[in-house]
């Protein structure tokens, strides 16, 4: 027996749990501070947590209405400082200086110690990058374990494929687990890490007191993330219109969403583990490069990727030592819950891990994305331009679009792109199908018209069938509007429509949804789509509108019918049909002013750079529009971890090259 062995208790709750945590304003222990904040919590069992730690000058801030202790690490031979009081040390290795970690792990081991000191170190995947596989070697068990493995990573027949063909002469390749952490195998530049982890994990050889637990996170994503930072950038602007994947891109990458590692974190801090080394990775059913990406691209970007085979232009892709890794691991059993014979479903309930994004990236790509534009206050610029004829719609839309780089959805341009969906597009059928119906009706209508001719003698005009060009029904042009509302630069950035709806039945099936309540259905406005600007172009006379024209050859030439007096006066008509502003009417103002949209009326006389410059003041009234052509790049709170991906660039092939 050994008497050095501290008996293990739980923490007792009428105590203070002081807890250090490096850099508290930084991204990641922004996150773990929430998990563990306990103030508010009223229950006498739940033991009472109190933080201080150190601060990073960036300019993040800690959580709302929380002040803790803020101190400063002064190195002194006999380790006489505050510091040492608290019961719980907090490092994420990323962002801290390794030489006050080293401090910390020898000043814990020289006290004398009357209580428990936990030491939790957040280490860096990179400490495994060129660990070799674990293979499971020929025997009875292989087939098992082969088909375990199968259905636990959910291979699909292609990554099966190039497992097999890679290990058909070592055997099958297996995660590494929580107790395989002597085998790891860091990138050059990551010995340092390791070293700090092995020098952590032998603390408690020396004074017992002290229970040290490293945690291995994914890489890690969601909300600030920096790993995937540049991909969902590509995305959101898509430019390239294909992201770029390293080599084939069936390397496999753990990850972990930034929340589920606070959570685990947490866990270690009050259960005070069996395990001494963690992995800290999702679950993701197929974890390769190509899969992650994908995701990504599908979700924010085009859909598209584009596989990078010459090593050559590594400096294009971004983190790329990072994501060249490949090293399968699984899931740590600490992440699981069993419940006990004689435990009560509420309280298993209660205490089970929950997880805010278990099977990772792929399955919460669209959580993850409005996390990204939420974090960044890359909200959606949605506005509606409308106005009489010749008022400047078209004009001003190209100009917001130039400026803000969103969309401009033009009706007859959209209904001319979606004529050119594919061939298996069930939209693209229909409005073919339409086209053709109606030409027919008109081919039909023209002959009825011609045999009336006859009788009467008159001379009869030839119907060139290839130039008709039918109006399509409301209900169509509709749902060709919504399909490119939802495309993901529509959904991420906004759009600008030019000068449709036009009247109060259009805005009712553009920016209307059906919900259901109880057994009937409810329409309701779907804020989702419609605009959240509405600005009118107005404040001239008809004359001065028509004069407008007529000074514009341009127009009049390109389409004399369109810009007639005769069709310049029918659809001057119309507009003030559908804009009256008596409140018995449904008109187009009525619609947005029912539902609490803001139309703002600006004089069409003004040029264009005046229109264009009042316009902004509309829309930014509540704050600038954060584009990323115009933001700041908000990864300088995490300067260190994008100095260290820079001087990886050097030696980042070694990842690659040397393993096998």
């Amino acid at each position: 027996m050994n008497i050095n062995k501290p008996v293990k208790k739980t923490f007792d709750p009428s105590k203070i749990r002081k807890i250090f945590i490096n850099h508290m304003n930084s991204w990641f222990s922004n996150f773990v501070i929430e998990e563990l904040r306990t103030e508010a919590v009223s229950d006498p069992k739940i033991v009472k947590n109190e933080f201080i730690g150190t601060k990073n000058n960036t300019n993040m801030k800690l959580p709302y209405l929380f002040e803790p202790t803020e101190i400063k690490i002064e190195y002194n031979p006999h380790y006489e400082q505050e510091i040492f009081k608290c019961d719980v040390f907090i490092y994420n290795i990323e962002d801290a200086d390794l030489n006050e970690i080293e401090y910390i792990i020898k000043g814990l081991k020289t006290l004398k110690h009357t209580s428990e000191k936990t030491l939790i170190i957040i280490t860096s995947i990179m400490t495994w990058a060129r660990t070799q596989p674990k293979y499971l070697k020929e025997g009875p068990q292989m087939n098992e374990v082969s088909e375990k493995q199968a259905a636990e990573e959910n291979l699909n027949e292609k990554n099966q494929k190039v497992a097999t063909d890679k290990t058909a002469s070592k055997g099958i390749i297996v995660p590494f687990e929580d107790f395989d952490y002597t085998l790891r195998l860091p990138a050059k530049r990551f010995y340092q890490y390791k070293m700090i982890e092995t020098i952590a994990l032998t603390a408690s050889n020396v004074n017992p007191m002290i229970k040290t637990y490293i945690i291995c996170p994914g890489l890690t994503y969601g909300c600030g993330e920096n790993i995937f930072y540049d991909y969902f950038k590509m995305a959101w602007l898509d430019e390239p219109g294909k992201l770029p994947v390293i080599g084939d891109g069936n390397n496999s990458i753990p990850t972990i969403h930034i929340k589920d590692l606070a959570s685990i974190v947490k866990r270690v801090v009050e259960r005070v583990p069996d395990e001494k080394y963690i992995f800290a990775v999702d679950r993701t059913k197929n974890r390769s490069l190509t899969n992650l990406i994908e995701s990504i691209s599908k979700s924010v970007g085009s859909g598209l990727v584009e596989n990078i085979r010459d090593y050559s232009m590594i400096n294009k892709i971004p983190m790329y030592s990072f994501l060249s890794i490949d090293v399968k691991c699984k899931t740590s059993k600490l992440f699981e819950d069993k419940r006990g014979d004689y435990e009560d479903k509420e309280d298993f309930i209660a205490k089970k891990f929950k997880w805010h994004c278990e099977f990772g990236i792929p399955e919460n790509i669209d959580k993850i994305r409005k996390e990204f534009n939420l974090f960044r206050n890359l909200k959606p610029v949605k506005i509606f331009i409308t106005g009489p004829p010749a008022s400047g719609k078209s004009t001003l839309s190209q100009l917001l679009s130039q400026f803000y780089s969103l969309p401009v959805f033009n009706v007859k341009d959209l209904i001319e792109r979606a004529k050119f969906l594919p061939e298996e597009d069930s939209l693209a059928h229909e409005i073919r199908a339409k086209i053709e119906e109606l030409k027919d009706k008109m081919v039909a209508e023209h002959e009825e018209a011609q045999k009336k001719l006859k009788i009467s003698k008159k001379k009869i005009e030839p119907l060139d069938r290839s130039n008709l060009n039918p109006r399509l029904p409301e209900e169509l042009i509709i749902k060709i509007i919504k399909r490119f509302f939802n495309t993901n630069t529509s959904r991420n950035k906004g759009y600008i429509l030019d000068g449709y709806p036009k009247n109060y039945s259009e805005c009712q099936g553009l920016f209307f949804r059906l919900d259901t309540e109880g057994d009937n259905l409810k329409s309701s406005i779907d804020f989702d789509l419609a605009p959240n600007n509405v600005i009118r172009l107005d404040m001239a006379t008809d004359e001065y509108l028509k004069n407008r024209i007529k000074s514009n050859n341009e127009l009049a030439i390109t389409n004399p019918q369109h810009y007639s007096d005769e069709a310049m006066i029918r659809r001057f008509t119309n507009f003030k049909n559908f804009n009256e502003t008596a409140k018995t009417q449904q008109t187009l103002g009525s619609f947005f002013r029912e539902n609490n949209i803001e139309i703002v009326t600006l004089d069409c006389k003004m040029d264009f750079q005046s229109l264009l410059k009042e316009t902004r003041k509309v829309i930014e009234i509540k704050g600038k529009i954060k584009t990323f052509k115009k933001y700041e790049d908000p990864r300088n709170t995490q300067t260190k971890l994008i100095n260290v991906e820079k001087s990886l660039m050097e030696t980042s092939k070694d990842i690659l090259f040397t393993k096998e």
